[in-house]
């Protein structure tokens, strides 16, 4: 797990980070479906008051309508933190070894220097024993950023029967100030549902139009049965693993991994007016109940798609004779907030020597200009464009900001005028 907490390490986005360390609290709860929906609500749109809260999970606790997994309390930094809770080990004669069972938690934070964010990288590794031969294993590993020193949900999962819910919060010993940058609301609540409906149904919702794809999804929603589902908090730009396995002893050489329920890998990239996301995810599924070495299902997306709406993704993989269709449901949920950035002028309005202009770009700004880099090593913005056929006389420049998806251009008429084309001809406008 510490290779995964590295590599996120490297990818998450280099922001105004200071050596501050972090109270953290982590929260892992089990419960039924409507109990676990009612949970996510309350926390999600801040409901109920930090304190309050605990006190009314802890009853609900006590009562038994929710089960606490874990709970770790710890100071948090940049060296990774590690927590568990054992649950013993299955001993495995045959390799003379023993896997031992329980929750692992890894975790790094970071303090944003003005005090309104905490970036957490985090891995989670959950293992259940079915019997002396076999056991459940959910992995994750995600990168975010918490921006309410409330209560946050970190992921929710589901299967056919009961939920999982994992809660944080974080407080750093920094008082905020009073200015609040665009970063710290770039987190994409991704809810994933695997369902399960018979052909017939899936061709008539098939049949919608635009105008009436939401209503006929509720529909379909209300004629399928939920196999699996998912709700993954990622920052803009970040990389995010859930996995389900059963781990089993296959023979005497030891143990094999079969695949069960979900794999989800989803890399969401926010747009800087926050209207759409442009959203990667890979997807698999195996029925539980069928041992095998590779998945039956195939779920793949990489394109742009609108920011809190539902989108119906079908197989790209699948058996060929089965009497039933499954399919995904993705809706990439993001905050709404006064990010926005403005329309650029008219260049003619523009003075005619040199003056700046911050454009809104797709996030996708980088990795297309790229394409036309004649080596694999990495560009400045301003490289890109030179490219692209743009020059940059003394006194101009253009600076990339991927914290906020925009470009600060400062150049001439001709220049903006450039650039503009530029990001039309590559489809990088918002």
């Amino acid at each position: 797990m510490k290779a995964g907490l590295l590599f996120l390490a490297f990818c998450f986005p280099i922001l105004d980070l200071i050596a501050q360390e972090v109270d953290g609290d982590f929260w892992l709860l089990r419960t039924n479906h409507k109990m676990s929906d009612a949970l996510f609500k309350v926390v999600d749109e801040k409901k109920i008051a930090s304190d309050a809260f605990d006190d009314r999970v802890s009853q609900l606790v006590k009562q038994r309508k929710l089960t606490e997994l874990a709970r770790f309390k710890c100071k948090l930094g940049f060296k990774t933190k590690n927590m568990e809770k054992p649950a013993g080990g299955i001993r495995i004669r045959e390799i003379n070894e023993t896997i031992p069972m329980g929750i692992f938690l890894e975790a790094e934070a970071t303090a944003m220097e003005n005090g309104h964010a905490v970036h957490l990288r985090y891995s989670l590794d959950f293992r259940e024993e079915l019997n002396k031969r076999r056991y459940y294993s959910k992995n994750i590993m995600s990168a975010t950023t918490i921006t309410d020193r409330g209560w946050s949900v970190l992921h929710h999962w589901k299967n056919s029967s009961e939920s999982t819910i994992l809660l944080v919060r974080m407080q750093s010993s920094i008082k905020p100030t009073a200015l609040e940058t665009p970063e710290h609301d770039r987190a994409v609540h991704t809810d994933v549902e695997l369902r399960e409906v018979s052909p017939f149904d899936l061709a008539k919702f098939s049949k919608s139009t635009p105008a009436t794809r939401a209503k006929a999804l509720t529909w379909l929603r209300g004629r399928s049965r939920l196999l699996s589902g998912t709700t993954v908090t990622t920052h803009s730009g970040e990389k995010s693993v859930h996995q389900d396995q059963l781990q089993c002893l296959h023979n005497k050489n030891g143990w094999d991994t079969a695949y069960l329920g979900f794999l989800i890998e989803c890399e969401p990239l926010i747009w800087p007016n926050k209207d759409k996301v442009d959203f990667k995810i890979n997807a698999e599924w195996q029925d539980p109940k069928v041992f095998k070495e590779a998945p039956d299902y195939k779920f793949t997306l990489a394109e742009t798609i609108p920011a809190n709406q539902s989108l119906l993704l079908e197989p790209s993989t699948s058996p060929k004779k089965s009497k039933s269709a499954l399919f995904l449901i993705l809706t990439p949920r993001v905050q709404e907030g006064s990010t926005k950035i403005p329309s650029p002028p008219d260049v003619s309005t523009l003075p005619s020597g040199k003056s700046s202009v911050t454009y809104a770009i797709s996030p996708s700004f980088m990795r297309i200009l790229g394409k036309k880099s004649p080596t694999k090593s990495y560009l400045s913005c301003q490289e890109l464009l030179t490219l692209h056929g743009m020059s940059f006389p003394e006194e101009t420049f253009a600076n990339y900001i991927a914290a906020d998806g925009t470009v600060i251009l400062h150049h001439n008429q001709d220049g903006h005028r450039t650039f503009r084309k530029i990001l039309k001809d590559n489809k990088l406008l918002p």
